[in-house]
């Protein structure tokens, strides 16, 4: 009996960090200030942004997780292909041991010599993403719904 509940906690807790960090090797040009609810004794918020690149057919492939915090963080994006970044807001309730998530999903294709400047900040329960290349342009809310494969 013992050695049951011995592989139930072992599976949970695989579960739990099913997604990789994100290497971010690359030369920094996305730069994300995140600002977020200080919560209170029995809740918290916390930011993150998964990495997918898109191939032709729209599929995604896992690049990883930048944990972000409560200020600026720097990250390091390919400029070959098209990516799906999903900025992930998680909110903890500790009286009620429970944890919701709301996301944001972004598809685009980085350019070269360009830089990217990101706000993603969750206040009083409503989240506001914007994401603007150096040119001035705000990137649109591209989800990968509106995905076309290349052929």
């Amino acid at each position: 009996m013992r050695g049951i509940a011995i592989l139930v906690v072992a599976v949970v807790l695989a579960g739990c960090s099913s997604i990789k960090t994100y290497p971010n090797t690359l030369s920094k040009n996305m730069h994300v200030t995140t600002k977020l609810d200080s919560g209170s004794r029995v809740t918290s918020t916390e930011a993150a942004l998964d990495i997918y690149r898109v191939d032709a057919s729209c599929a995604l492939k896992e690049e990883g997780r930048v944990d972000l915090d409560d200020a600026k963080t720097e990250v390091g994006l390919p400029t070959n292909g098209r990516l799906y970044l999903e900025f992930i807001f998680f909110n903890h309730n500790y009286l009620l041991r429970s944890t919701s998530s709301t996301s944001h999903g972004l598809l685009f294709t980085p350019r070269p010599g360009y830089s990217y400047q990101a706000k993603a900040q969750y206040i009083s329960g409503i989240y506001d993403v914007v994401v603007r290349e150096s040119s001035g342009r705000i990137l649109e809310h591209v989800t990968l719904n509106d995905c076309k494969p290349r052929i």
